[in-house]
């Protein structure tokens, strides 16, 4: 089911069509509510291979027992895309994002507040990129240490 918001944007100091366009449409894409029946589960220690066109989102499942640390990198290949842990409730963790370098590497290291399925949305940002790839790989989970929960803070405040 579709649901519609009625969003009132005050004027500002207009940056850039494309950017205000793409950051609006990201808002809009992360704000539905999805549900894991839309999740590919996340297997640790592979690689997958995915194709992805402009504002397309793909989600994974990913189950963490309490305290686990999870390590997730995706790399971009001809396509911007931003990366989100979301909760089983949908309420954003991490998120990582940058729209410059169609090559980035972007790293999701997050530690488990509670057992459960968590869930990484990929999404394009750019509704002008044309189909793109992304590599995604997970970590074999383990019991997190303390640098682990360091660069997991860490990882929060970006």
């Amino acid at each position: 089911m579709l649901k519609f918001y009625i969003v009132s944007i005050k004027p500002v100091r207009i940056l850039s069509g494309a950017f205000v366009l793409s950051t609006f449409l990201i808002l809009v894409a992360f704000g539905q509510p999805k549900t894991d029946v839309d999740a590919r589960q996340l297997p640790a220690e592979q690689t997958l291979n995915q194709k992805i066109i402009g504002l397309e989102s793909h989600r994974y499942k990913v189950g963490l027992k309490k305290d686990d640390f999870a390590q997730i990198t995706v790399k971009q290949d001809g396509v911007s895309v931003t990366v989100r842990l979301a909760d089983s409730n949908n309420k954003t963790l991490v998120m990582a994002s940058n729209q410059k370098d169609h090559e980035e590497r972007k790293v999701i290291s997050f530690v488990a507040a509670v057992a459960g399925d968590y869930f990484l949305d990929v999404s394009s940002v750019d509704p002008k990129d044309r189909e793109g790839n992304y590599t995604i790989q997970r970590l074999a989970g383990r019991r997190a240490t303390e640098n682990d929960r360091k660069q997991a803070d860490d990882a929060k405040g970006m």
